[in-house]
Formats: C-alpha cells, sequence, structure tokens
C-alpha cells in the first residue's frame, strides 16, 4: 500500500521532490523554495542544470528554463508526485470550472452555463480594459461550497 502524504503541495518537501527525480539528475539546492536540475525542458533537450524548479501551495511545482527562457507549471512533474505516491490525487484543490466538473461539484449544464457567462463576461471586462477573474469563487460562493475542494 502506498503511503502518501497529506495529499497536497504545501505538505511536500524539496526531499519529495527528489526522490522522483531520476538519481543521474544533477540537483543544486537553491534555498527551500528553490531547486536547480538538468530535469529535461519539454522544449529543448538538457545537458546541463537549466530548469529551475519552484516548490508551489497549489501547484507540485512551476519551472523556469533558462536556456530556452520559457516557463510553465510542470504537468509531467505531477504526474511523476502522484505514481511515487507523493501525492494524493483525491486530495488535491481544484479551481478550475472543468475540475469541479470533474469532480462532480458541478453538473454538465451548470458547467456550459458557467462557460459561456465566463466567455461572454471576458469579452465585455476586456472591452472596458479589465481583466476577467473570479467565477469559480463567485460560484463557490454562490453555493456554498468549500474552499478545499
Amino acid at each position: 500500500m502506498t503511503n502518501y502524504s497529506t495529499g497536497t503541495f504545501a505538505s511536500l518537501t524539496f526531499q519529495d521532490y527528489k526522490e522522483v527525480l531520476d538519481p543521474t539528475n544533477q540537483i543544486v539546492e537553491l534555498d527551500q523554495d528553490k531547486l536547480l536540475t538538468n530535469c529535461i525542458c519539454p522544449h529543448h533537450k538538457d545537458n546541463n542544470p537549466s530548469l529551475l524548479l519552484y516548490k508551489g501551495n497549489k501547484v507540485a511545482c512551476v519551472y523556469h528554463c533558462y536556456v530556452c527562457d520559457r516557463s510553465d507549471v510542470d504537468r509531467e512533474f505531477k504526474k511523476l508526485l502522484i505514481k511515487k505516491g507523493k501525492l494524493n490525487l483525491n486530495n488535491l484543490y481544484t479551481t478550475t470550472l472543468n475540475g469541479l466538473h470533474e469532480q462532480g461539484v458541478i453538473n454538465s449544464f451548470t458547467l456550459d452555463k458557467l462557460l459561456s457567462v465566463r466567455k461572454n463576461r471576458t469579452g465585455s471586462l476586456r472591452a472596458e480594459g479589465r481583466e476577467p477573474r473570479g467565477i469559480v469563487q463567485q460560484y463557490k460562493q454562490q453555493q456554498g461550497v468549500a474552499n478545499g475542494i
């Protein structure tokens, strides 16, 4: 049986991160929140440490590659953490409409309605020069849904 941590990104330590990386990788701890490693960047081949991993509270890590200067949330790394038993997939937090739908918090009708509202709201807010935010949080508040979903 796999021994999971509490199943959240905030509960992970860099030891957890190191245990899922290839042991042949050169790993340099920059501080308590950053590791520099030669993980393979998905956009090119790496021969030297060039991928900076930031420990996150709601995502496994954010990476920044100093060779190609791309940054992103590393989905492949998240998969490794789950596969090695460092994360419990059932305890992960989501703020996306599709994530709420997949977890059964909202049904298909509500998902379609919210996506339509978001599309209309996004267009009108951007026309006013403002950035749209908060439709998921607004729905959660209206429905009394807890943030730990």
